[in-house]
């Protein structure tokens, strides 16, 4: 043959005919396999389908199913019917014209040694159900796959839900100066404006203490100075289960049968993602907020208390900076990790070093403790190298313990700058305007003016509204408290909040079931334990703040009285108002009746003492006088109180 024209020329198309007993997926595997765009002398013959695209074996499956008969053409060996054996044997024949070279499938006995493997039936059965498990595993995965992606998308519709739709406060809330000092941070080092992006995406570290991170977040969260953001990612929250895996085994095994995930009230803060709550748009939110928290925490508006948190949190962030940059030293002299158990006694030395010395101080002898611990390793080379580590912390607490006791002594500062923490530039630089290497918390404070100290009101000024009640408000006290520590004691304050107790106690035998005086004075007992517990750790005046925060912001506000008519302060507001001094001191009286009201005798055992103070009539009222005394049935009190001297 000299000439060929495709299809219309002299050698015909191949003719398929399908094989005795093939099924017909065979031979259909074969008419694919066979199946061309166009072909032609010379040309290169253009298939509809690649082999690969068929499906594994296509040539194999299409020989064993099907023969493909050049009309008009014989094999050169056995002179029967021309059966190409493969899409090459196809350009041989129809492409470059070699016809009268080309051999037939039978007369190849490696390939009908292949084709007879080929069609075993043995073979073909273990292939058939090996296809099958293939069939079933790939089946199996695309459920699982759904089902998974079913679940994530429950997932991620419960945080929209939650979190999308929230309802913006009324107004921005007031919080410690730690709160709001890392808001700050948050919003002014974010990556992007209005939507601060989870603590991965950040070019810096908010704290320098890693592992306070979220509780420090967390913080800011329930302050109510940030909320989460609706687009924060479902893993950063905690759910119940905790895994797909785990709802796949609590459904045993039935992809179908997945139950959605529930959100609990955890979640993780360093990997979600924040924003302002205190506007409808995400900067101009944030810019609000910003502008509140900058007036909040400048130093010159701060009462004594808040002006003791700003000492505490400098204290810390100084501290935890140079202890920040002491393990990073230690990996670069080949020195381990400082150990657990040693990291407590390491922290407390560098806070109080942190009191009186500027940060450049400590990061020297920061430096020197690492540098003298290297040394150690070199000289001492059989001893373990946590050892070395562990005299380097020694060395470190040693020399600052001597800082913090002798403030004056002089320390070569370092000269080098680190990379400070958000909070701590936003402290410094923000808050302060001072340099966080060279200014040591103690100078700084005393170059502040003196706190600003609170109103108060007087007794009998309280807020009335129009029907004449009494508005008790807890938080004042505890703002009165708080500004003036000088103005009362911690014995005091229990020896009031003990009589207040006693006189909204019940006695013996009552069946009035739970009133208002009732809930009042369980409540007080509980207050009382409160301090007692707090008193032996952090001191008479601590307990008592802890006490009225409690009270005031804890407690329910109103509690309902049963047996007389009206509605009386709950403990919240009981205990948060009169639990504080805001006048001075009474002066003792040298006749004290025995009632306030009318001053004649009370029953005997009663009250079981006299008045002390000209300040106490208000709270010991004889059976005639006192407004509750039906609810005791007109019975004496079997016990004896004692009223503060």
């Amino acid at each position: 043959m000299t000439e060929n024209s495709g299809v219309s020329g002299r050698v015909a198309p191949p003719v398929l005919t399908a094989r005795a007993g093939v099924s017909p997926d065979d031979v259909d595997v074969a008419s694919r396999y066979w199946r061309w765009g166009s072909y032609g002398l010379g040309e290169t013959t253009r298939w509809v389908e690649t082999v690969s695209g068929i499906g594994p074996n296509a040539r194999m499956i299409a020989l064993a199913s099907a023969t493909a008969v050049v009309p008009g053409l014989g094999c050169v060996r056995c002179g029967g019917p021309l059966t190409l054996s493969s899409r090459a044997a196809f350009d041989r024949v129809y492409r470059l014209g070699r016809t009268t070279q080309e051999g037939c499938v039978d007369c190849d006995a490696d390939l009908r040694f292949e084709l007879d493997w080929f069609n075993d039936p043995t073979r073909r059965a273990e292939e058939q159900a090996a296809r099958e498990v293939a069939r079933v595993r790939a089946d199996t995965q695309n459920r699982c796959e759904a089902s998974r992606r079913a679940w994530e998308a429950a997932r991620r519709d419960c945080v929209v839900r939650k979190y999308a739709d929230v309802e913006m406060p009324d107004a921005i809330p007031e919080a410690g100066v730690r709160e709001e000092a890392v808001a700050l941070a948050m919003l002014r080092y974010a990556p992007e404006a209005g939507v601060v992006a989870p603590l991965s995406k950040w070019s810096m570290r908010l704290s320098a203490a890693t592992d306070e991170q979220p509780e420090l977040i967390a913080s800011a969260v329930r302050a109510g100075l940030l909320a989460i953001h609706a687009d924060s990612s479902v893993d950063a929250f905690v759910w119940e289960p905790a895994s797909f895996e785990e709802a796949l085994r609590a459904a045993e095994g039935v992809y179908e049968d997945v139950s959605p995930a529930e959100l609990t009230e955890l979640y993780r803060p360093t990997q979600a993602t924040h924003h302002s709550p205190h506007g409808s748009h995400p900067q101009s939110a944030a810019a609000a907020l910003d502008a509140h928290l900058t007036k909040r925490l400048e130093p010159t508006g701060m009462t004594a208390s808040r002006r003791e948190e700003l000492t505490t949190l400098l204290v810390e962030v100084i501290a935890d900076e140079v202890l920040r940059y002491f393990d990073q030293q230690l990996p670069i002299r080949n020195l381990p990790a400082v150990p657990e158990n040693h990291r407590t006694r390491l922290r407390d030395a560098a806070r109080r070093a942190a009191a009186v010395r500027p940060m450049a101080d400590l990061v020297m002898l920061a430096w020197r403790a690492v540098q003298k611990g290297a040394v150690a390793a070199q000289t001492h080379r059989r001893a373990p190298i946590a050892n070395m580590t562990v005299h380097a912390v020694n060395q470190l607490e040693s020399d600052m313990q001597k800082a913090a006791a002798d403030p004056v002594h002089h320390i070569k500062p370092a000269f080098w700058k680190l990379e400070l923490a958000a909070l701590t530039r936003t402290l410094f630089l923000t808050v302060l305007d001072q340099d966080p290497y060279t200014t040591s918390v103690a100078a700084l404070v005393a170059a502040l003016p003196p706190p600003v100290v609170l109103p108060t009101q007087r007794d009998g000024d309280e807020d009335h509204d129009d029907d004449g009640e009494c508005e008790l408000d807890g938080n004042r006290a505890f703002a009165w408290l708080s500004a003036n520590p000088d103005a009362w004691d911690g014995q005091d304050f229990r020896d009031l909040l003990e009589c207040h107790v006693e006189m909204h106690a019940e006695p013996e035998g009552c069946d009035c079931g739970m009133t208002g005086h009732a809930i009042l004075a369980a409540e007080g007992r509980a207050l009382l334990a409160l301090f007692d517990d707090l008193f032996p750790v952090i001191g008479g005046k601590h307990a008592a703040l802890a006490v009225v925060a409690a009270a005031s912001r804890v407690m329910d506000d109103y509690v309902v009285e049963d047996c007389t008519m009206g509605v009386i302060p709950g403990p919240g507001t009981y205990y948060g108002h009169v639990l504080h001094f805001e006048k001075p001191k009474p002066t003792p009286i040298d006749l004290p009746p025995w009632c306030g009201e009318c001053d004649g005798d009370s029953v005997p055992g009663y009250i079981g003492a006299r008045w002390r103070t000209a300040g106490d009539n208000r709270f010991y009222k004889c059976p005639k006088c006192h407004p509750y005394a039906h609810l005791w049935g007109g019975k004496p009190i079997e016990r004896v109180v004692n009223p503060p001297t």
